[in-house]
């Protein structure tokens, strides 16, 4: 068939780097230097390396990153300083995942992290940017989880846009239904003072 042809996982490793800014973006002005650092590291690594097409950093190098930085901000934390070490961390993981392969594995767990994130910056500022990011995460995730499903089943498979369309409009009504709850509950989520 001549019809436009669109590789899944392409589009889905798309999505994970969307759904990776949606959650650090507005956490981004409250991070020290270093979280910064590693976040603008991991995310020029992993757009190198995906424009490349190999991968040399290898799962067991972004493990052996993340556990000295672990200790340290463990050693940091303590009962006034209790946000700083675990945004930290949280940061510092994401990046360490972005700085590798988008399997659909690290892409499921990249997608975790950048929730996480997102929810930190409300500790920060709960403000309405927070529900916009909150909602255009939620609707990138349900997308990205629709077609994760069909790189899972084969990492090459590559689908004709009219049925790409199907398949994202699946992925944009599960988010929908879920919409009014999502805007009753924001009024009356508990704001906290810092």
């Amino acid at each position: 068939s001549w019809r436009c042809m669109v590789e899944i996982r392409s589009l889905t490793t798309l999505l994970t780097y969307a759904i990776c800014l949606c959650g650090v973006i507005p956490l981004f002005p409250w991070l020290t230097t270093t979280p910064r650092i590693f976040l603008a590291l991991g995310l020029l690594s992993g757009i190198w390396q995906e424009y490349r097409g190999v991968w040399p950093i290898k799962p067991w190098m972004q493990n052996g990153t993340i556990v000295p930085v672990f200790i340290y901000y463990a050693l940091q934390f303590s009962r006034s300083n209790p946000l700083e070490p675990v945004v930290s961390v949280l940061v510092v993981m994401l990046a360490v995942r972005l700085s590798g392969e988008k399997t659909v594995r690290y892409s499921y767990q990249m997608h975790a992290l950048s929730l996480f994130c997102l929810a930190s910056s409300s500790l920060f500022d709960l403000s309405p940017l927070f529900l916009f990011y909150l909602g255009l995460l939620l609707f990138l995730v349900a997308v990205a989880l629709v077609l994760m499903t069909f790189v899972n089943q084969d990492n090459k498979i590559c689908l004709p846009m009219p049925d790409l369309r199907k398949v994202l409009a699946a992925g944009f009504l599960i988010p929908l239904l879920s919409l009014p709850l999502m805007l009753f509950f924001f009024p009356v989520l508990p704001r906290t003072q810092l």
